[in-house]
């Protein structure tokens, strides 16, 4: 009995060693379960994988926005549009033009609110940056172009790709245009393309769009000659971007001329008929105009547009009186030639004449006798060709259209009787 107590206590023993041991190896076993509790240290196994990894670009680029400022990614694609990071106007983007620029070109946007945005870059000779710019109808838009080597060169285009500067800047020009101002004839994509006629030119291009008046910024007024006077005198303020009109009526044939001046900033013309016939356009930037003979009798209108600043203008406009209309001429059935015979006052006086012909046709004007004091001058109705000559005068026609002759005398003259012939082949 004693041997089986003593087996029974020893057996106790043993079998609370036993459960001993089995605690001391749970802890071991657990240990496992904690390490794969811990995630994050596997996390920055990841990390540290991921930069050795071969898919390092996706996750570089999220690095890279997290770790620095978000003002970042606006730059970059400042730098991928232009080529330098000196174009950052296109970060300052406004949504009201289309969200994308054409292929080859680089949209520029405004900031809210702004009215003006500078793109810096440089561009070699007979290489082209071309710009877009959407401009609503009306507006104004104003560009200045410096650059360093003093042979950057400006030319834009208008939504259908018409030059709006002739002369202006593209590959191999010899003009140099570094400003230009003008209204948007329409609305739409406006192409402002810069070049450099000499080597490179290292730029800055400055685009200003003036804010447009809510209040109607148009204001117009006829205008009326006083009884036997062939011209009148305005006198105006106008505020920059604003314009104002004038109306006037006038006969067919009758010439035409229309200079506006200021001391500073002096207004654009634009010059249009009742029939929508529009003769000068205020993105020419021209401050005078003259027309030999208006192709109809209509309401003329003159409007001046303050494209470059406050103004104080001076319009001057003339027409000739009724009774000095050019004499039209009328060749009879096969021939093709005409007398003119007439007398001019001393003291310098004219004689006016109109007449139909081709394109390629010589027109020639002789049989004044040698040392009479006679100019003779040429000029197409509109005013774009002209021909002078002293006694006589021969031209080749450019163009198709009415052709106002010119036979004048100096102011030093005395009385002068001429008998010419006119003939067109």
């Amino acid at each position: 009995m004693k041997q089986n107590r003593i087996h029974a206590l020893l057996l106790l023993v043993l079998l609370v060693a036993l459960l001993a041991a089995c605690r001391t190896d749970d802890p071991v076993v657990e240990q496992p379960t904690p390490i794969t509790v811990e995630t994050p240290v596997a996390g920055e196994t990841a990390t540290a994988t991921a930069t050795l990894a071969p898919p390092t670009p996706t996750l570089q680029a999220t690095a890279t926005s997290t770790t620095e400022p978000p003002t970042a990614e606006p730059t970059a694609t400042a730098t991928t549009a232009p080529p330098t990071p000196t174009s950052q106007p296109a970060p300052t983007a406004t949504a009201t033009a289309p969200a994308t620029a054409p292929a080859g070109t680089q949209r520029i946007n405004f900031a809210p609110g702004a009215i003006s945005a500078v793109v810096q870059d440089v561009v070699n000779q007979g290489e082209q940056d071309r710009y877009v710019l959407w401009v609503r109808q009306g507006q104004m838009i104003q560009l200045r172009l410096a650059s360093l080597e003093e042979s950057g060169t400006l030319m834009i285009l208008d939504p259908a790709g018409n030059t709006l500067n002739p002369g202006g800047g593209g590959p191999g020009t010899i003009f140099q245009v570094e400003q230009w101002s003008g209204q948007a004839p329409s609305s739409g994509d406006y192409t402002i393309v810069v070049s450099s006629v000499m080597g490179s030119a290292t730029y800055r291009l400055e685009v200003v769009i003036p804010p447009v008046s809510t209040g109607g910024d148009t204001e117009t007024e006829r205008v009326q000659f006083e009884p036997g006077m062939s011209g009148i005198i305005l006198r105006g303020s106008l505020p920059e971007g604003l314009s104002k009109s004038y109306v006037l009526r006038a006969m067919q044939d009758q010439w035409m001329s229309v200079t506006v001046s200021a001391p500073a900033n002096t207004p654009f013309l634009s010059i249009s008929g009742e029939d929508g016939t529009v003769f000068v356009r205020s993105a020419l930037g021209q401050t005078s105009w003259y027309i030999p003979a208006l192709p109809r009798t209509q309401d003329y209108t003159i409007t001046l547009l303050a494209a470059n600043g406050p103004a104080e203008y001076t319009l001057d406009i003339g027409l000739n009186a009724l009774s000095d209309q050019p004499t039209r001429i009328e060749f009879a059935p096969g021939t093709s030639s005409a007398n003119l015979i007439g007398r001019l006052a001393a003291g310098g006086d004219a004689e006016y004449y109109i007449f139909r012909a081709l394109a390629g046709q010589t027109v020639t004007v002789s049989g004044a006798p040698a040392g009479i004091p006679l100019f003779i001058y040429l000029t197409s109705a509109d005013g774009s060709s002209f021909f002078g000559g002293a006694e006589s005068l021969t031209a080749e026609l450019t163009a198709t259209s009415d052709y106002v002759l010119t036979i004048g005398s100096p102011n030093a003259a005395g009385t002068v009787d001429f008998n010419l012939t006119l003939t067109i082949e």
